[in-house]
């Protein structure tokens, strides 16, 4: 199916989605094709992005949710590559993260109450996975052994400042 053209969209039943993502890798062709859905009534596009530009383009005709799925790895690898301990990282937003992280030998044998991450560093630890097991929403006293996955939240700034603490 041509994508850009409004009849073979039409006829492959387009106008029945509620949600439509638009991936494709051609500046010209995602701004098309996301104006014939916006054309169709669709309310809910989800395109990928290669630029700022492009992603003003495609907010100004109605593109509800722009991503750039590229940029986004890249930001998670790099952090994964530049920390021996961070094993994921997800942007929630511009200035808060969500962190798997693997506990090291500085954390090890502390109870979370010790530690008193949230009030050093503004971090929440959400939830810890020990071989196949995930504790979820810890308790304060529940004790860090090393290589559990801790699974937290927090500004960005207070994660580079607990990383710099607990880094081997």
């Amino acid at each position: 199916v041509d994508a850009t053209n409004p009849d073979a969209l039409a006829a492959a039943g387009i106008k029945n989605c509620e949600t439509v993502i638009v991936a494709v890798g051609d500046i010209e062709s995602s701004i098309l094709i996301s104006l014939i859905l916006e054309e169709f009534g669709i309310n809910n596009i989800i395109a990928k992005a290669t630029s700022d530009v492009h992603e003003r383009v495609l907010r100004k005709i109605g593109v509800k949710e722009v991503v750039f799925p590229e940029a986004d790895m890249g930001i998670r690898v790099v952090n994964r590559l530049t920390s021996a301990n961070i094993l994921d990282y997800i942007s929630i937003s511009a200035d808060v993260d969500l962190i798997e992280y693997k506990a090291s030998k500085k954390l090890a044998n502390q109870s979370l109450k010790d530690l008193a991450l949230r009030n050093r560093f503004g971090i929440n630890i959400i939830a810890i996975k020990r071989d196949d097991n995930v504790i979820v929403s810890p308790s304060a006293d529940e004790l860090i052994l090393e290589g559990d996955e801790l699974f937290f939240i927090g500004k960005t700034p207070d994660i580079l400042v607990f990383k710099k603490e607990f880094e081997e």
